[in-house]
């Protein structure tokens, strides 16, 4: 699967030796790809515009949006928890979640005014990891998160990946 920033999402067929469109969505916003994610039969997409689920056997696609309770339209960011499901960031202090159907939040920190979290992972011990323009890092469990800022460690709180390695640590991707 390839996403792009403006063309959409497209799939290589092997035996045809070539690239197709996957028509998910009308709009420019919703052919913004930024995440993909694939669990068992589902391919999970996020865009500026929406989340989509789709089902490669039944090419069935099920849209998310702030109509069904989605915190922002546009996803920064996806991942799978062993815990909590798929774990969807955009700007909002909290993380959207979806698991066995469910849509479900859960509150990163309310004493930082809205965060802009562009970046999410789950560590070996089921922490989440998450990365945000201007905040820096939030890291632990959900009602229960610590803070890391430039303050107390991080060379800047423009963050724009983070990756738990185990023992070789959590690596973050900031400005500076």
């Amino acid at each position: 699967l390839v996403g792009t920033a403006k063309s959409g999402l497209y799939e290589f067929d092997t035996e045809k030796r070539q690239f197709y469109k996957l028509d998910i969505a009308k709009g420019y916003l919703r052919n913004s790809i930024t995440s993909l994610v694939v669990n068992q039969d589902k391919i999970w997409i996020g865009t500026r515009g929406a989340l989509f689920e789709y089902s490669k056997f039944t090419k069935e696609i099920k849209e998310y949006t702030t109509l069904e309770g989605l915190k922002h339209n546009s996803i920064n960011d996806l991942v799978f928890s062993n815990k909590y499901g798929l774990l969807i960031v955009s700007q909002s202090n909290y993380i959207s979640c979806i698991k066995d159907g469910i849509l479900f939040h859960l509150l990163i920190s309310e004493n930082f005014g809205l965060l802009n979290v562009n970046s999410i992972r789950e560590d070996e011990n089921n922490n989440i990891w998450v990365s945000t323009y201007g905040t820096g890092v939030f890291y632990g469990q959900p009602k229960n998160f610590k803070h890391i800022n430039s303050a107390n460690g991080l060379a800047s709180d423009y963050c724009y990946a983070i990756q738990p390695m185990g023992e070789f640590g959590t690596w973050v991707g900031h400005r500076g």
